[in-house]
Order: structure tokens, then C-alpha cells, then sequence
């Protein structure tokens, strides 16, 4: 299938551009896999041409794609040495920002021998299939076995047994994945790099108060300053980095090291001492301004959502603070 929809920005630089990409990158003989054309027009013109050409390791499973909307012809299949090529030849008037998907199929013949498979994405004026009328190339590459890994693992003899190599390509294929994981395993533990899934058990293993509804970005920090969290728990550093996690906006911190000077009590001036007011020895003031959530409509709904937000990062900071701590909280809602 083909189709043509408009994306609406500002018109780019550029003729047109094309990306190319496949749903798998390595295959076996006999197996089937799906390519994904998306060209985007850099300037108005009419018509264009985009061919595809494919060596003799693989055939298109079809030539008779037709567009839901008809804005596309069907593509034209052309045998030429050592393989295909596929085009469709685009008539409607382009403006620029529009874009062009293009999906098709291809399948893998029968092979000897491992190959690397590349297919070649050419886009030209209309009708002009010439190399010296080529506009944008882009190519990808996929890797073809022609035969089973997990023949070595078996006697000599079974390496010619074309039967043996192909039947053990059904569980080699359905292991692959399990394998993947088994040998990229410590991704699984990157923070960064794990599965979205696997954050909320990273999270109860570390032992942190995680909430399901945040960004993804904001649940991978979390995880990812997990341990430094625990070690620095009870410190203004690890206070701040805790409350900026949870609340996604800006945190300050004033601590009180002193106690303030009174005139007729004490008026010595000293490392205890301080001018001033709120000076006061294990406090603090904790300053969090916050971007209030697009779907707050007025007043009523971003107070109400204040005070749930000032309650629970209140909750937040006993848990993180030393037990002869005291402080006051400021919460500025933008």
C-alpha cells in the first residue's frame, strides 16, 4: 500500500528526502520481510519518480499496490540483470512539506552461501529513471544466512544436509530474541537503556517511591540516581536532587547556620551569631517553582492542585530530612 499525506511546517532547503528502513535486518531463506519508503518533498514540483531496485536475493512479493486514496499509481515491476526494480512513478502536483510513505515486501530466494543484501532507494523526476537525473539515494543493508547458526554445534557430517540447515532455522529464529537479551543483559540494568517496563521493578528493588504517571525521562532519572539518592539521604544535595526529580521544576535551598543576634540577650557577635532574622541552627527554607500541567483550566483546579502538590512534597522532605531538622516550604505554581 501507498498513500500521500501533508505534513505542515516551514517549507525546508532541500528537493526532497528520503529515509528507508526494514522490519527485520536479518533474515533467512524462504522468509519475508517488510521495507518503508518515506520521502518528503523539499520544494512544489510535479511528479516524481521513486524506484527501488533490489538484487536477485530477494523478489518482490508484489507489484499491484494500490493506494486508499488513489493519489499513488500501482508500482511497475522491471527485471533487469541480477535483479528488480520497483517504481512508481508519482503524477500528482507536489507542494513542498508534502510526503510520499511508500510500503512494500520483499522475500529471500533460496541461498548458498551468507550475503549481505542491499536495496537501493532512488528518487528522479518524473519518468526521468537516469543517474544523471537521480535527485536523493538512500540504501539499506540486510544480512541473509543461507543456512542455520546452530549447524555448529553439530557433527561435520550435518554441515551439507540442506534439510538440517534450514529446520534448525525455525528454532534459531524463535531463540534469537532470548538470545539478544541473554547477550546484551547488562542494558537491561542501564537505566537509560532498559525496557519502560522494567522501571517499576528497578524502582522497588532500590526502594523508591515511584509514581507510574510521570514522564519517562522523569522515571529513568529516578532509577538511575537510585543508590546515589540512598547516600546522600539527609543531606542538602540529596535533598534537592529528590524534590527536582519529583517535581520536575526548579528547587533552591537556605540553609540557617546561626542563630539571629538579639540586642540585651546576645549581642556578642560570633561562629554562633548571625544578623538578621530566621537564623536559626538545623533549619532551612525550601523554595520549588513548578510549571503548572496544561490541563488545569482555572483557578479552582490549579489551587486545588497546589495544595495536593504542597501536601505531598511536604511527605517528601520529612522522609529525606534528619529527625532535629525543621523548615519552611515555599511552592510557586507558574
Amino acid at each position: 500500500m501507498a498513500r500521500r499525506r501533508v505534513k505542515r511546517n516551514t517549507a525546508p532547503q532541500f528537493e526532497v528526502r528520503i529515509d528507508a528502513i526494514a522490519n527485520q535486518y536479518l533474515l533467512y531463506p524462504g522468509e519475508t520481510f517488510s521495507c518503508f519508503i518515506r520521502a518528503e518533498v523539499g520544494n512544489n514540483r510535479t511528479g516524481l519518480t521513486v524506484a527501488v531496485r533490489v538484487p536477485d536475493t530477494v523478489r518482490p512479493v508484489t507489484s499491484d499496490a494500490v493506494d486508499d486514496n488513489a493519489t499513488l499509481p500501482a508500482p511497475v515491476l522491471i527485471p533487469i540483470q541480477g535483479g528488480y526494480i520497483l517504481a512508481w512513478h508519482i503524477t500528482a502536483k507536489l507542494r513542498a512539506n508534502d510526503v510520499i510513505e511508500i510500503p512494500f515486501e520483499l522475500h529471500v530466494v533460496p541461498l548458498h552461501e551468507d550475503v549481505i543484501t542491499e536495496v537501493t532507494v532512488d528518487v528522479f523526476p518524473f519518468e526521468e529513471m537516469l543517474d544523471e537525473q537521480l535527485i536523493v539515494r538512500k540504501k539499506l543493508e540486510v544480512q541473509i544466512r543461507a543456512k542455520g547458526e546452530y549447524l555448529k554445534y553439530l557433527p561435520m557430517l550435518y554441515e551439507e544436509d540442506d534439510f538440517m540447515g534450514r529446520y534448525l532455522m525455525i528454532f534459531e529464529r524463535m531463540w534469537q530474541p532470548i538470545e539478544t537479551r541473554i547477550n546484551n543483559i547488562w542494558d537491561y540494568f542501564d537505566p537509560k537503556l532498559m525496557p519502560s517496563n522494567i522501571l517499576a521493578y528497578m524502582a522497588n528493588v532500590l526502594d523508591l517511591d515511584y509514581d507510574p504517571n510521570w514522564p519517562e525521562n522523569r522515571r529513568r532519572r529516578m532509577v538511575e540516581m537510585g543508590i546515589q539518592m540512598h547516600r546522600l539521604r539527609g543531606t542538602k544535595r540529596g535533598l534537592q536532587q529528590i524534590l527536582e526529580i519529583y517535581t520536575g521544576g526548579d528547587v533552591q535551598i537556605v540553609e540557617r547556620t546561626a542563630q539571629s543576634m538579639t540586642v540585651g540577650v546576645s549581642s556578642k557577635l560570633g561562629i554562633g551569631m548571625a544578623l538578621g532574622h530566621d537564623n536559626q541552627p538545623n533549619t532551612f527554607q525550601v523554595n520549588i517553582s513548578v510549571d503548572a500541567p496544561a490541563g488545569l483550566a482555572n483557578k479552582k483546579e490549579k489551587a486545588a492542585y497546589k495544595k495536593q502538590l504542597y501536601s505531598e512534597m511536604k511527605s517528601v522532605i520529612n522522609a529525606h530530612i534528619p529527625a532535629q531538622a525543621t523548615y519552611k516550604l515555599a511552592l510557586e505554581l507558574n
